[in-house]
């Protein structure tokens, strides 16, 4: 008997997932890029402990409380702490966090702002919409329109498999893609590569969406043999995943 599961995209589109034996039941976090005057914001969803735990990140607790689009928006200001190779120690900036929480799901970002006034402003230009299985965030005004350069994404972890990393099918894409043949899975042609450091991973093209799969690297280090990797591909033959634009 197969498990299917659905989340919500930040920007309206759902995720299908299906698959037989693999277990599909741990959360998921959805990533949004938006441009804000000119400006590149990115938000955050998932489940409501994401918000602190993000802020917890930089030693932040949330000091200001509002509601807003039928949940809480919490704001924190912190310290950010950068290194700076060239001089030789941390650059310490201020930045704020701000959490939206509904009844199941939350919105999160960051802003290196000492204002948190700056962060309300922010989240106010968008609708926020919570639905069965995620938040919808929809501009208010024609200042703010989505990233063309980082489309949304959705990061799920699926147990022997990875870290998956999904987003909807682009032309740039296919037009990457090496001229061998890829392996078929039920997701689409899976294509083998190594990052920098000589971790395997996958890359799924398929009809309708993109997907990395980033293995467990205590499983499948530098030195994972082929044998691995053809194992990791027959776990990933019964996933079958759909991105269905809002």
């Amino acid at each position: 008997m197969s498990t299917r599961v659905e989340h919500q995209a930040l920007d309206g589109s759902v995720v299908v997932l299906e698959a037989e034996q693999l277990q599909l039941d741990l959360p998921a976090t959805g990533v949004q890029r938006w441009m804000v005057d000119g400006a590149e914001r990115e938000f955050s969803s998932g489940l409501p402990p994401f918000g602190p735990g993000v802020a917890a990140q930089y030693g932040i607790d949330f000091t200001e409380s509002y509601s807003m689009d039928g949940g809480t928006l919490q704001l924190g200001l912190g310290e950010n702490h950068l290194p700076d190779p060239e001089l030789g120690y941390d650059l310490t900036v201020p930045i704020v966090v701000g959490s939206w929480t509904g009844s199941r799901y939350c919105v999160v970002a960051h802003i290196p702002t000492d204002r948190t006034s700056s962060m309300l402003e922010l989240f106010a230009r968008f609708r926020l919409t919570e639905t069965a299985i995620g938040v919808v965030m929809a501009p208010r005004d024609p200042g703010v329109s989505p990233s063309r350069a980082n489309p949304p994404r959705l990061l799920k972890e699926v147990e022997g498999l990875g870290v998956l990393i999904i987003s909807p099918i682009a032309s740039g894409d296919l037009e990457s893609l090496p001229s061998v043949v890829g392996a078929p899975t039920g997701s689409g042609e899976a294509f083998c590569d190594r990052t920098e450091q000589g971790v395997p991973y996958l890359r799924v093209v398929g009809r309708t969406a993109m997907i990395q799969v980033l293995p467990d690297p205590r499983r499948f280090g530098p030195s994972a043999r082929s044998q691995e990797e053809a194992a990791l591909l027959s776990r990933l033959r019964e996933l079958r995943t759909e991105w269905r634009a809002a």
